[in-house]
């Protein structure tokens, strides 16, 4: 996705879309019907390979992991799961991808996103690019100011990886994630009435392996589903990203609020002016 000059308060606006869509339900206390919506999003039946393949598939190859859906993939791990995040218009996505080895589980937790790379066109179209790239390189360094470094660049592509919280124990991350079993959570097309989504918002894919068995789900914004003991299992696996994104999100709605009050003294200079005499 090309960010235009007014990328990063899209970028801001699509993080707190994502944070509304992380903490709605519990603002409003309230348990939607249990009904079929479908607003833009839909979930897929096919397990044999992520949501959003293309996109899944590109930040892997720049972060050097394998295919997890591919043969072989775990080498002499016992089993692997990655849960991707994001996949709204705009916004870094985030992924955290967790290695059960003989000797002990690893892991790591990487933020990915679409850069600049200009191809040629007219001095308009390198005048837009000039302007992503200095908005690549504000974003490169705030993430690099809450932990996030390391960038790796490939397709326009670029990438980093979070370093804080330091040691963290992912041998308890695991367990978590066998407790919440992650690995035969229900496929939300499989649920009766088949839950679906919305327009906008942040998705939640699973890839899981065991052994040679692989598959992978989706969940579109589960933390607008109360009512479904799925959907609240899904949103436990997402807040196992809170202590790495602690201090993106913070920065993020900090930039919301800074675009918001630019907007809003905008307005009203553009409503003085009209009014003057």
């Amino acid at each position: 996705m090309r960010l235009s000059s007014s990328g990063f308060r899209t970028l801001v606006l699509t993080a707190a879309s994502a944070l509304l869509c992380g903490g709605l339900s519990a603002q409003t206390g309230t348990a939607a019907p249990r009904e079929e919506l479908y607003i833009g999003w839909k979930p897929s039946a096919d397990e044999t390979r992520p949501m959003y393949t293309e996109s899944v598939d590109a930040a892997t190859q720049v972060l050097g992991w394998p295919r997890l859906r591919d043969p072989g993939a775990l080498g002499g791990a016992r089993r692997e799961v990655r849960l991707w995040m994001g996949f709204g218009i705009g916004a870094t996505d985030q992924v955290m991808r967790v290695v059960d080895n003989p000797g002990g589980a690893t892991g790591e937790v990487a933020l990915w996103w679409r850069g600049a790379s200009p191809s040629g066109g007219s001095d308009s179209t390198q005048d837009g690019w000039r302007v992503e790239r200095d908005f690549a390189r504000r974003l490169r360094a705030e993430l690099a100011s809450v932990g996030c470094a390391g960038s790796g660049e490939q397709a326009a592509l670029e990438t980093c990886r979070f370093t804080v919280p330091e040691n963290p124990d992912w041998g308890a991350i695991l367990a978590r994630i066998d407790q919440l079993d992650a690995w035969t959570l229900a496929n939300p097309a499989t649920l009766q009435p088949r839950m679906r989504g919305g327009m906008h918002g942040t998705t939640l894919i699973v890839e899981v392996r065991d052994g040679e068995r692989y598959r992978s789900y989706a969940y579109w914004c589960p933390s607008l589903f109360p009512h479904v003991p799925e959907a609240r299992r899904a949103v436990a696996l997402r807040r196992l990203f809170d202590p790495f994104l602690a201090g993106w999100q913070e920065l993020m709605t900090r930039r919301f609020e800074e675009q918001e009050r630019e907007l809003e003294a905008r307005v009203a200079a553009e409503k003085a002016a009209e009014t003057a005499p």
